[in-house]
C-alpha cells in the first residue's frame, strides 16, 4: 500500500474531508478515502453514527478499541481498496 512515490497528506488535509460526501480517515499512517464506502450503511455493521464522529481524523486508536466497536481482520483488509496515500507524520 505504500511506496516512496505515494501521495503524502497532512492531518490538516485529512481534516478537510470530514463529511459523508467527502470522507477521509487515517489509520496507522495510511490515508483512506472512504466516501464510496459510506454509500451503503450496510457496509458498516456498527452503523454510521460512530463513523461520522471520526471522519477527517486519525482513527488508529479508536479503530482498535473493542469497547468502542470491535473490528475483524476483514475490516482491516477491506480498507485497502480505499487507500489513497500516507500520513506525513508517519514518514
Amino acid at each position: 500500500m505504500s511506496g516512496s512515490d505515494s501521495p503524502v497528506y497532512s492531518i490538516a488535509e485529512i481534516a478537510e474531508h470530514s463529511t459523508m460526501n467527502d470522507a477521509w480517515i487515517a489509520l496507522d499512517g495510511a490515508v483512506f478515502d472512504i466516501t464510496d464506502f459510506l454509500d451503503d450503511e450496510s457496509n458498516h455493521p456498527g452503523g454510521f453514527t460512530l463513523l461520522k464522529e471520526h471522519l477527517g481524523t486519525d482513527i488508529s486508536t479508536v479503530f482498535r478499541d473493542d469497547t468502542v466497536h470491535p473490528h475483524t481482520t476483514q475490516a482491516f483488509d477491506m480498507l485497502e481498496i480505499y487507500w489513497i496515500g500516507q500520513l506525513a507524520t508517519y514518514l
